[in-house]
């Protein structure tokens, strides 16, 4: 009996004991997470949106903190302080916070090599780092957090090779704008819900690895702008849920796989900037979901297929430079979404097809640098959203119609005839180069009515007449190049009021007269006006 009411008025001593250590447990907890985080406060030199005064020692309660976040046991789980103009670096013990879930530090100044106390955090599932001036060497090891599911370290300044080593559910990977360098040799059999692979803007060398089919639900694929070479890999298309695709700015040669056909989710496909030749496949007119599309700046020959009439979605389309051939296919024209349309420095001939007069959305257009002949179809007047155009070897007057026209590019051909006066009615337009070309006749005086141009140049052409007074109106002008034509007569003083007038080039023509020496003339060299019949100074 005695030894029960021993034992039984000992149990009651123990009882509020063992209700205190769970409380004990997490007071201690804060007041290590609290030393932590105010380590990480002390060494940050910047802070001119005040996100860390709400941070104080005196304060055991981190949860309340602006940019920390706990879980229910009121553990420190989150650190968001994106885009905080925070300067410093990262401390040591940041580690120490053995809850922590995510971390966001984006969009800072933080500097420092790569925080290694990050990989003792085992519960960690998302690190974003990006947009600051880490450097370095990354570590490969990242498999030491076994929850990870978003690794963001794009736009920093990391060096050495990439890591190898992730856990198997890693889906976010973005080491994009570093200076990474090596091969790409991740074990992407081991990855299998990556969703997300970002490692453009590096110096990674080496070929596409053929392993990345493994990667079944890969939605987003860019290696854009780094050194890698050899073909693309054929099976890329078993990737049928993937949406962006890029490997434009590599040295990668081969044939287009058209295998990719097959990937019907696609928005953005982009491979400008290789060495792919061959012609472009019909399958790729099977990405009907495709916004933008660009295979501009390799050897692709062939003709362009009819079957990018099915891409209803398409609103960009950039085939320039390469040496597709044959004519441009009347198909295009079915294709409504369409904004920008880029086919120049190609071998295209024939005639340009009116029915892309239904692509009313067309904004820019480029088709100089082929063999196309015939007019400019005069329904092109419809197009009334167009501000660039850029064409070959034709002009009309129905081009004074396109009334949103900004630029106006016919360089370098070998177009003839009058310059249209219907130039006079491209209200908007601050642009228009004509040089390199065989015009005649006089400069249009409805020129002068563009209040808006701020560059006109009709050098290397035939011109001839006076220059007209009314250029004196274009109060935007900075650039006015006349040069290597025929043109007559005494300079017009208008011009010296224009305000912003910068340079000017009236050299190689038959001009009489002296030079203004005042207003916008006033800075202007003696070579600008060099080898006409005599001097003008």
């Amino acid at each position: 009996m005695e030894l029960y009411g021993n034992l039984h008025r000992g149990t009651q001593r123990l009882l509020p004991l063992c209700i205190l250590i769970p409380f004990l447990s997490v007071v201690v907890s804060d007041q290590m997470e609290v030393g932590v985080l105010i380590n990480f406060k002390k060494i940050v030199v910047k802070d001119p949106n005040g996100a860390l005064t709400t941070w104080s020692v005196k304060d055991s309660d981190p949860c309340s903190w602006s940019g920390v976040e706990c879980d229910k046991n009121f553990h420190v789980s989150g650190l968001a302080l994106p885009s905080q103009q925070l300067v410093g670096s990262i401390s040591t013990d940041l580690g120490d916070l053995q809850f922590l879930r995510k971390i966001d530090l984006s969009g800072n100044t933080f500097t420092g090599v790569f925080p290694m106390s990050l990989l003792n955090c085992k519960r960690l599932e998302r690190i974003d780092l990006s947009g600051n001036q880490f450097y370095g060497s990354l570590p490969d090891d990242f498999q030491r957090l076994p929850r990870l599911l978003s690794l963001k370290l794009n736009k920093n300044d990391f060096t050495g090779n990439l890591p190898n080593s992730f856990s198997p559910r890693l889906e976010v990977l973005d080491l994009s704008t570093n200076r990474l360098t090596g091969g790409i040799t991740l074990d992407f059999g081991r990855l299998r819900n990556l969703t997300t692979i970002n490692l453009f803007g590096n110096l990674l060398t080496g070929v596409v690895p053929g392993s990345l089919t493994k990667c079944k639900v890969l939605r987003r694929l860019d290696l854009s702008n780094n050194n890698l070479e050899g073909p693309i890999p054929f099976d890329l298309g078993i990737l049928k849920r993937m949406r962006f695709l890029s490997l434009a700015g590599n040295n990668i040669n081969g044939s287009i796989p058209s295998t990719l056909g097959n990937c019907k989710w696609m928005t953005k496909l982009n491979f400008s900037g290789n060495q792919l030749s061959g012609e472009i496949p019909q399958e790729v007119g099977y990405l009907t979901l495709l916004d933008s599309l660009d295979f501009s700046g390799n050897r692709l020959a062939g003709e362009i297929p009819a079957s990018l009439g099915n891409m209803t979605k398409l609103e960009r389309l950039n085939l320039g430079n390469n040496l597709i051939e044959g004519i441009i296919p009347t198909e295009l024209g079915e294709v409504l979404a369409l904004t920008h349309l880029f086919l120049n420095g190609n071998e295209l001939s024939g005639d340009i097809p009116q029915s892309l007069s239904t692509c009313v959305n067309l904004t820019m257009m480029s088709l100089a640098g082929n063999k196309l002949t015939g007019a400019f179809p005069t329904v092109f007047g419809a197009l009334l959203n167009l501000k660039d155009l850029s064409l070959a070897r034709i002009i009309a007057d129905s081009v004074g119609n396109l009334s949103t026209l900004k630029v106006l590019n016919l360089s370098g051909n070998t177009i003839g005839g009058a310059i249209p006066e219907s130039l006079g009615m491209l209200l908007h337009i601050e642009s228009i180069d004509l040089s390199e070309n065989n015009f005649h006749g006089k400069i249009p005086l409805q020129l002068g009515g563009l209040k808006t141009l701020k560059y006109l140049d009709f050098a290397n052409n035939k011109l001839v007449g006076d220059i007209p007074d009314g250029l004196g109106n274009l109060e935007e002008l900075e650039t006015l190049d006349l040069h290597n034509n025929q043109l007559e007569g005494k300079i017009p003083k208008s011009l010296t009021g224009i305000p912003t007038l910068e340079n000017v080039n009236m050299s190689s023509n038959h001009l009489r007269g002296l030079i203004p020496s005042y207003g916008a003339f006033s800075h202007l060299k003696e070579s600008s006006f060099m080898e006409n019949p005599e001097p003008l100074w």
